[in-house]
């Protein structure tokens, strides 16, 4: 979809630049320290987006839902 002669995100009227979810990475590790040893290795190769992740070790969402 084209808007004012942009790409555009159909759902959300979202520019290209505003779309940080096209590609997501899930790793299996054997310990809970393996999973900030793994995301810095992610963040050597990929720059980390300030204010986009998300810590479910630390702060477990309102639901419950922890990286165990």
């Amino acid at each position: 979809m084209f808007n004012d002669g942009g790409l555009t995100n159909c759902r959300k009227n979202l520019t290209m630049d505003e779309v940080h979810d096209i590609h997501g990475l899930r790793l299996i590790v054997e310990k809970e320290e393996d999973c900030y040893t793994a995301l810095d290795i992610v963040h050597e190769l990929w720059p980390k987006v300030i204010g986009r992740d998300k810590d479910y070790i630390t702060h477990p969402k309102f639901n419950g839902y922890a990286i165990n």
